[in-house]
């Protein structure tokens, strides 16, 4: 299965200043087998 990632440029550098992370290197759990990947709702503070 191959997954396509689109972005928002500003939202990334935003991240990137905030978690010190690029979307581009984020994206690459998602193609490790061995990876726990989850949703934090920032909103509600519910994990997803």
């Amino acid at each position: 299965m191959q997954i396509e990632f689109i972005w928002d440029e500003k939202k990334n550098a935003a991240n990137q200043r905030k978690h010190q992370i690029s979307f581009e290197e984020a994206k690459t759990c998602f193609e490790d087998e061995h990876a726990r990947v989850f949703y934090w709702n920032e909103r509600k503070g519910d994990e997803l």
